[in-house]
């Protein structure tokens, strides 16, 4: 577990949306077909996600992101 994950409580719950999930497979089959080289895509991917999930600790390092359609949450 990363140092500054163990020295803060998660408050805020991460999820995707349906497009979120769909644009990191294409994004997946983007880098795999363009590498030839599947690792190279999942690597990337799993990195991102990580990224991703610092949201759950840092959630205001992002900015908002206002286009959700009226969702009861604040996306980010």
């Amino acid at each position: 577990m990363p140092e500054w994950k163990k020295n803060m409580a998660s408050v805020w719950s991460i999820s995707y949306s349906l497009d979120a999930e769909a644009d990191l497979n294409d994004i997946y089959d983007y880098i795999a077909d363009v590498t030839n080289e599947s690792l190279i895509a999942t690597k990337f991917i799993r990195r991102l996600r990580l990224i991703i999930e610092k949201l759950s600790y840092l959630p205001h390092r992002y900015p908002l992101y206002l286009s959700c359609g009226g969702a009861p949450n604040e996306y980010r």
